[in-house]
């Protein structure tokens, strides 16, 4: 199983984006964004805004915290641990806690950014592929050589007619 994101900004035509990612030149596409959260859901993904400032990635962590604290008070354990034969019933709650942190750790880091790149405004598509992300049509992981590397990715099927705008970057002849 692995996690695969998809990175957009919210700003079209931005010189620092050029520089650091289309050096040589490239091209930015805009999509529609209900349409790509369409996709996005139909393949179990998640389309969130990136985090940059304390306040907010401090918010986000409370709210999770606030909702394992209401979980535990009224009884509720994580559906991994709730039946586990492995883990005597005394222990779950606090195995369940752990669980809980482990998975709001793998929640919420692709989204997690440092605050000097702000000006980004990155949204990212993310989401679990391989066995045990069941519920969604599965992509197959495919690869491809990235320089001296060969990295893996997955292929979202969704209409070019989300495509809604093409930018051609600085440096493209």
């Amino acid at each position: 199983m692995g996690s695969f994101a998809f990175s957009m900004s919210a700003k079209a035509d931005l010189l620092s984006q050029w520089r650091g990612y289309a050096p040589q030149g490239g091209y930015s596409v805009r999509f529609a964004f209900a349409e790509i959260e369409q996709v996005a859901r139909a393949y179990g993904f998640e389309l969130r805004r990136c985090l940059y400032t304390e306040e907010e990635k401090d918010a986000a962590v409370d709210g999770a915290v606030a909702r394992l604290q209401e979980n535990l008070a009224a009884g509720i354990l994580d559906p991994d641990v709730e039946n586990h034969p492995e883990i005597p019933p005394e222990e779950r709650p606090a195995a369940s806690g752990r669980v809980f942190f482990q998975k709001m750790v793998h929640e919420f880091a692709p989204y997690f950014k440092n605050a000097s790149f702000a000006e980004e405004q990155e949204w990212r598509m993310v989401g679990t592929v391989g066995p045990g992300a069941l519920g969604h049509p599965q992509p197959c992981f495919k690869w491809r050589a990235r320089g001296n590397l060969i990295v893996p990715y997955v292929e979202l099927d969704f209409s070019p007619s989300l495509v809604t705008e093409v930018t051609v970057g600085p440096g493209v002849e």
